[in-house]
């Protein structure tokens, strides 16, 4: 079945990785890293925490590294460090979600998605719109930087689901500019795969 298929194609075809949950970031071990090269992984993904401050998810949207956490040199050393030893640096991101504090969203409201003229929210957070262009280039932009400190995978979680539908153009059914504001969503992904 379909679902076997993708089963199939993500055993064979991702690379191993370690991806150090939240709880452990916080007490983020460097030693961690030869671990993971011991145990034969690929890629080495820090978890959501890598970025903002100790309440995290009050960031989410604001991916600003939390240096803090990774000793010496901050972020960019400690990504250096897992590509010395000779894995794939990655970062956990969710790009489609944002929490209304940080200063993308309170700088843009209108691109955060709405249903019936009401932002929608999960888990403290509200949804980028992808069909906005400012959306687009902020997303750029920081995956810009994160390459630019030596990211070279992101792991994507698509964690919430928007629901039933969300506002659209004048006389659009609410399923419809869902349906708009995925294909955008997917078609940026494809741009930062290019």
């Amino acid at each position: 079945n379909h679902g076997a298929i993708i089963l199939g194609m993500v055993y064979n075809y991702l690379p191993y990785m370690i991806l150090p949950l939240y709880s452990v970031i916080m007490k983020i071990d460097p030693r961690l890293i030869e671990a993971a090269k011991r145990a034969g992984c690929e890629v080495y993904v820090m978890d959501a925490g890598w970025f903002g401050n100790d309440a995290w998810y009050a960031c989410t949207g604001n991916w600003t590294p939390n240096d803090k956490l990774f000793g010496e040199g901050g972020l960019r050393a400690f990504i250096a460090r897992i590509a010395a030893a000779g894995m794939q640096p990655g970062i956990w991101l969710e790009m489609e979600s944002i929490h209304p504090d940080t200063p993308f969203a309170a700088a843009h409201p209108d691109c955060l998605l709405t249903r019936h003229g009401h932002v929608i929210n999960a888990h403290h957070n509200a949804f980028l719109d992808f069909r906005r262009t400012e959306v687009r280039a902020y997303l750029s932009g920081v995956v810009d930087d994160l390459y630019a400190m030596g990211v070279r995978y992101i792991k994507n979680d698509y964690n919430h689901t928007v629901g039933v539908g969300i506002d659209g153009a004048p006389g659009e059914s609410l399923a419809e500019a869902l349906r708009r504001e995925n294909d955008c969503f997917l078609a940026f992904i494809d741009e930062l795969t290019q």
